[in-house]
């Protein structure tokens, strides 16, 4: 005859089994999790980069358009990161790039250069193929993204 048992509890087979099924899942939960954030700090510092590179070209775009006399290195000369120009008001505006700080600064009237923005790696300004035609290129890079650009070309109305 067969003894009537009463089952009621879990095995201890089936515990471990459990406990290692449980653990692989919160494993794999947690490395999406961390790469999920990493990916976001990368995007949020790649898009502050481009965000500050594209309010600097706005700028410089704003003070082109409404110059009465531009100075610009000849075509191509990306080692000269200035450019000069004299506002509708009469008063000198440059800008130029501080290699050091990785910032384009500004000054007016011949006043101290201060930071339009940081994280700038390269700043070219050409002009082509007509003097009132100012193309203006600023690349930058973050902390850890990669190198991203931002260039517009800007008439300028007074010329």
């Amino acid at each position: 005859m067969i003894a009537n048992r009463d089952e009621r509890g879990l095995t201890l087979v089936e515990v471990l089994i459990a406990s290692v099924l449980m653990t692989l899942v919160v494993f794999a939960s947690f490395l999406l999790y961390e790469r999920g954030v990493k990916d976001w700090l990368w995007t949020e510092q790649e898009t502050e980069v481009v965000d500050n590179l594209r309010i600097a070209v706005a700028k410089v775009a704003y003070d082109v358009r409404g110059a009465t006399t531009i100075t610009v290195p000849a075509v191509y000369e990306s080692d000269v990161a200035s450019l000069a120009l004299v506002n509708s008001n009469g008063q000198q505006v440059v800008y130029r790039y501080d290699a050091a700080a990785q910032e384009l600064e500004r000054s007016v009237a011949g006043g101290t250069y201060q930071p339009v923005t940081s994280g700038v790696v390269t700043a070219v300004y050409f002009s082509r193929p007509a003097p009132a035609l100012v193309q203006v290129l600023l690349k930058g890079k973050g902390v850890q993204t990669s190198e991203v650009s931002v260039r517009t070309a800007v008439y300028a109305r007074s010329l």
